[in-house]
């Protein structure tokens, strides 16, 4: 995992610096860019495997709008959005609604950022060891498949479109059939995070997500089941098709 590439994107040289430096004592390699715009065509390198966004970034295309344009062209590599706000509701929108795999405010520490990008690379790592036993699961009654590799996902034999964390955690669940798992632990699972950051709100959003798309109703499940005080199971078996 160490020499992995990170696109730093921060228009304070200071601070720009900082993080380079933290970055590479933690033996990563690092880019460095100041304006959104550069930072969209850098991203088309494949060697980078992370970026770290500044939200307020100079005149033309800011932090926000840079990862926006990423995720519509299909790039889901991790990003990490540094801002000066500190609003909670904030953090949440920028983790649920804008697709950002972390988000640390100004000031911090560049070795609290380094083991950020460690923690979100190792869990994308692990993440790929535990995919690539089966790229193809079905559900027990075959209404519902899911390519692990090109995340296509069939239900009764129709397209199905969710948003990438919920592809993320359908995966996870499919791949766990019948054990439960806490809001904390498929936050810390499918999202990446040790600690407790708006874990209820986040998985809760997807798991709604994942009923409202596939019609399941919590009192009579289909595929995905809530036990109080236990968490969420995929109720079905799953094989491999």
């Amino acid at each position: 995992m160490t020499g992995e590439h990170i696109l730093v994107v921060e228009d304070e040289n200071e601070t720009a610096l900082d993080i380079k430096l933290g970055l590479e004592r933690a033996g990563f390699r690092v880019s460095v860019e100041k304006r959104g715009e550069l930072a969209l065509d850098t991203m088309r390198d494949p060697t980078i495997a992370l970026m770290v966004l500044d939200v307020n970034l100079p005149p033309g295309i800011n932090g926000r709008e840079v990862l926006r344009r990423s995720r519509e062209r299909g790039d889901h590599r991790p990003v990490i959005l540094i801002t000066q706000s500190a609003d909670p509701l904030e953090e949440l929108m920028a983790i649920e609604t804008e697709g950002a795999d972390n988000y640390i405010k100004k000031p911090f520490s560049p070795t609290l950022l380094a083991a950020y990008v460690k923690r979100i690379l190792q869990a994308r790592l692990d993440w790929r060891k535990e995919t690539e036993s089966a790229r193809m699961l079905c559900s027990a009654d075959r209404t519902l498949k899911v390519n692990t590799d090109s995340r296509r996902i069939e239900l009764n034999g129709q397209p199905l479109e969710l948003t990438p964390k919920a592809t993320d955690l359908l995966i996870y669940m499919m791949q766990n059939a019948g054990k439960y798992a806490t809001h904390s632990q498929l936050f810390h699972k499918v999202w990446g995070y040790t600690d407790d950051t708006s874990p209820e709100a986040a998985v809760m959003t997807r798991i709604r997500e994942l009923r409202r798309v596939f019609n399941d109703k919590a009192s009579k499940p289909i595929y995905i089941k809530t036990e109080r005080s236990i968490g969420y199971s995929f109720v079905q078996d799953v094989s491999p098709c």
